[in-house]
């Protein structure tokens, strides 16, 4: 009980920080209101401080000029303020962004290709695990010798002085 606990704790704790970090980029209503650039510019100072290479202040300029593709709904057929991060993304790599919002990319990219929870991760492993029981269970005696010969000779060439 108290290892489930604490697993729960430190990934409610994880999702909290990437929330804090991210947040403002899953929200394209928070984006395109210019009244929230304070709430804004404190969630990009929080995500620069972890990612470095990526320029605060650049950062900033990007999301205050990706707000005028409000101007292109028309065209678009769509409410911009509807859309989620991977819009915005596939939006951007469209109509070839990426030199006019190389960090706001980064960003996005990061983000949307975040593994937030283990479960996958874990899953993965569980059935790596399951695939090699079932190889080992199913493998004929034949080829246990075989890889018991093939052992035992390799550790005579490692171990015998040359």
């Amino acid at each position: 009980m108290d290892t489930l606990h604490g697993k729960t704790k430190r990934r409610t704790s994880h999702m909290t920080d990437v929330n804090a970090k991210f947040g403002f980029l899953t929200k394209m209503e928070l984006l395109m209101d210019s009244n929230k650039d304070e709430d804004i510019d404190s969630a990009i100072e929080l995500l620069t401080a972890t990612y470095v290479d990526i320029s605060a202040e650049n950062l900033k300029n990007e999301v205050r000029r990706v707000r005028h593709i409000r101007s292109f709904e028309t065209q678009i057929g769509e409410m911009v303020g509807h859309w989620n991060s991977l819009d915005l993304l596939q939006w951007l790599m469209k109509w070839n962004h990426q030199i006019s919002f190389p960090n706001l990319l980064i960003m996005l990219r990061t983000f949307l290709t975040m593994c937030v929870s283990v479960a996958s991760c874990e899953r993965s492993f569980s059935k790596l695990k399951l695939i090699k029981t079932y190889l080992r269970s199913t493998m004929g005696q034949e080829r246990l010798s075989s890889l018991c010969r093939s052992k035992e000779v390799l550790l005579r060439q490692l171990t015998s002085p040359m």
